[in-house]
């Protein structure tokens, strides 16, 4: 029996092992060129800011909701969109971001409603897109993934290995619209600018009045707050931009999630009504903005920013004022 168990472990290691090796040092070009892949270029924006700089994080809503550029022009302080897909689930968007807060830095936390309802937990934890950014694309942020996390990616590791060993040999090249080089500098999406949305958006359907709240989502956010004080940094939680049909139909999850942040101390910076967009806005989903849709909602959360303590703190701060514009001039 004991030599069988041996035999056994033995084979299993010659099959695992090789599999490991693939899973952390097999490139994976596909998911580099892709919206994984943005994550990197992204971290060396956050890598490379100076304290005192408004920190935009979401899902692709908020990568395609901003013109950063507008916003630094008006607001005189430096911004970085950080945002790149929901996917990634809140929780991973959040623990990101953490190693790049900076003293007097304003987090600007914007994402669908979608991320705090109880309907599924792939809006919080994420999903099989975690995949190849924990194994390929940022491999230090597997430091940050907890049981709950790992349960829901695991099934996907195995078909991950194989589909990084089968571009070994057969070259799989990523020509998608949501692709790593279509941020601009800034980290704003723009690749679609230019192009006309063909298809009828159909919105989310009615609520039915027994629509709840994930129970982990309020409680991550409260600490990610006292996370962002103790840095002496500022969190804040912006609506997000939806269509307006959709969000009439919500309305009863969306006044839900308002009072349970309000409760909590996490209120939305803005009311909700003022973020609805009426289709001509909207490229292909009901929080994607287009070009125009994306300047209107940044001079929207201009407006709203401008009321923000700490952004009047920066404004007013002769020190911040003349980083920014040495930054410029550079």
């Amino acid at each position: 029996m004991k030599k069988l168990l041996v035999k056994i472990s033995i084979l299993i290691g010659i099959v695992a092992v090789p599999l490991l090796l693939c899973l952390f040092f097999l490139p994976d070009p596909k998911s580099r060129k892709g919206l994984d892949g943005a994550l990197i270029d992204k971290h060396i924006l956050l890598e490379k800011s100076k304290p005192a700089t408004i920190i935009l994080i979401g899902g692709s809503n908020a990568g395609m909701g901003f013109k950063t550029q507008i916003m630094k022009d008006s607001l005189k302080l430096p911004v970085i969109n950080a945002a790149v897909s929901g996917w990634f689930g809140l929780k991973f968007i959040i623990n990101d971001v953490k190693t790049y807060i900076k003293k007097n830095d304003l987090i600007v936390l914007c994402v669908p409603y979608t991320s705090f309802e109880n309907t599924t937990d792939n809006d919080f934890i994420g999903n099989s897109l975690l995949v190849p950014v924990l194994f390929d694309v940022s491999p230090k942020a597997i430091i940050n993934l907890d049981y709950p996390e790992f349960k829901r990616i695991a099934p996907f590791i195995a078909p991950y290995i194989l589909a990084k060993i089968k571009q070994v040999f057969i070259k799989d090249e990523f020509d998608g619209l949501y692709r790593r080089d279509g941020f601009n500098q800034d980290g704003d999406f723009t690749a679609h600018y230019s192009l006309i949305r063909t298809l009828k958006l159909k919105p989310q359907p009615k609520c039915l009045g027994s629509e709840g709240l994930n129970s982990k989502v309020i409680p991550f956010l409260v600490n990610f707050k006292q996370y962002v004080i103790a840095k002496g940094a500022t969190f804040v939680i912006l609506p997000p931009s939806i269509q307006s049909a959709s969000f009439n139909n919500q309305v009863f999850i969306i006044n839900k999630i308002d009072s349970a942040l309000k409760v909590n101390n996490l209120a939305f910076i803005s009311p909700t009504l003022r973020y609805k967009f009426e289709d001509r806005y909207l490229y292909d989903f009901i929080y994607h903005l287009n070009s125009e849709g994306a300047e209107l909602n940044t001079r929207l959360a201009i407006t709203d920013l401008l009321k923000v303590k700490a952004v009047k703190k920066m404004k007013s701060d002769d020190t911040i004022q003349r980083q920014f514009h040495i930054h410029r001039v550079q």
